[in-house]
């Protein structure tokens, strides 16, 4: 890793990105965190004007520096859903609303420290317990601003094999620039049994699962926290978590993690249910 990048990371990035690099050589194939502000759907499609009205951009804060960008997912008018490795170190965040245009929110919340509420086991190695949740103030629903449903108890028996999802995000696209629109892919659960095999580690059933397509589509920095919904009910069956170390074009799967393993916590902490 260049000396360059690591002057341009601020302290706790530096302390995620060292933390996975001893894991690596300590255990297994490292997984890659998504956040940062390079991200993308890599080879997605342009979403179109309310699509995906559940969809917010986070601009995370240390203090007055950036800490980071990620997605989330609106899962009540005063709660956002996210993935806890977004919010490590960081002290306030920007949520964006409304729209798809990521630098032209129509609705913006501020949320301090308080309120930025990880799962209390998230562990930085393996990205264990990958999902945190934000409050904001009230927001009022729109054709731009709703909701995502979450699945039920009983999903939790359903592996998703062979479902079809649909992920989105901003940042750059595959060709190294940076789309002004919202991008979104549609992928394939695969089972978590074929999944480890690309990362020589145990994947444990709170954990998703998609095909890339040998990495013709998938998510990349920066779309972390985002929701994995299902193509055929938008219902959000997981978080944007980690992918390959090679890079966001590698013939890996992506692995997410997945809501319905977390409903009770959700719930407890949020009052938010499916």
């Amino acid at each position: 890793i260049s000396l360059h990048y690591f002057l341009e990371l601020n302290t706790m990035k530096f302390i995620i990105c060292l933390s996975l690099t001893l894991a690596f050589a300590s255990a297994f194939v490292v997984p890659e965190v998504k956040d940062g502000l390079g991200g993308r759907i890599s080879n997605g499609d342009t979403a179109k004007p309310d699509q995906f009205p559940y969809q917010v951009g986070l601009q995370f804060y240390s203090g007055t520096e950036n800490n980071g960008w990620c997605g989330g997912s609106i899962i009540s008018n005063n709660w956002i859903l996210t993935a806890a490795h977004c919010t490590l170190g960081s002290t306030s965040v920007t949520v964006k609303l409304g729209s798809n245009i990521r630098t032209n929110p129509r609705v913006t919340r501020t949320a301090q420290q308080k309120d930025i509420i990880a799962h209390p086991g998230f562990t930085l190695q393996n990205l264990e317990h990958d999902l945190a949740v934000i409050k904001i103030d009230r927001i009022e629903y729109a054709d731009d601003i709703q909701r995502v449903r979450l699945p039920t108890k009983a999903s939790l028996y359903s592996d998703l094999v062979g479902e079809k999802i649909i992920v989105a995000g901003w940042g750059l696209n595959a060709g190294g620039t940076q789309p002004v629109n919202l991008q979104y892919a549609e992928l394939t659960v695969i089972s978590n049994a074929v999944c480890q095999y690309s990362f020589n580690q145990y994947i444990d059933p709170t954990k998703l699962c998609v095909s890339t397509r040998g990495g013709a589509e998938s998510t990349c920095e920066g779309d972390s926290g985002g929701a994995l919904v299902l193509a055929s009910s938008h219902v959000q069956v997981g978080i944007v978590s980690f992918g390959s170390w090679q890079g966001c074009t590698a013939p890996a799967p992506d692995v997410s993690t997945r809501v319905s393993s977390y409903l009770d916590w959700i719930k407890e902490t949020t009052g938010v249910s499916g």
